[in-house]
């Protein structure tokens, strides 16, 4: 599936070092064209070259949304990921602007009807 094809890696300084880990374990390293520092850079990378990365499937599914030309492929063999958490301070010591950020970035990542 992935062979001649070559891979934008995104960093693990982020905490996501499954990406890296599945290039590794699959000795798919040497194939490695570009690495990024975050992941909103890859969906303009990607629409515009051949290259593939490995990435968390909800993201995945944001980016082809915003890029419908992307697509989302099944790994090849059975993978993981690792759990997403999201830290915060307590309900009431927030700003009304600091509730409406930790909604959007809770309505982006978790399953709907999930509660806080």
């Amino acid at each position: 599936m992935f062979d001649g094809r070559g891979f934008v890696r995104v960093s693990s300084r982020g905490g996501h070092t499954y990406p890296l880990q599945l290039l590794l374990e699959h000795g798919l390293m040497p194939q490695v064209a570009l690495t990024v520092e975050e992941y909103g850079t890859l969906p303009a990378v990607l629409q515009d070259t051949d290259l593939v990365t490995f990435l968390p499937r909800h993201v995945a599914e944001v980016f082809c949304g915003w890029f419908p030309a992307l697509r989302i492929a099944d790994l090849p063999w059975p993978g993981q990921s690792t759990p997403v958490a999201i830290f915060t301070r307590r309900e009431s010591s927030l700003t009304p602007a600091q509730r409406w950020f930790r909604r959007l970035v809770h309505g982006a990542v978790v399953e709907p009807g999930t509660e806080i």
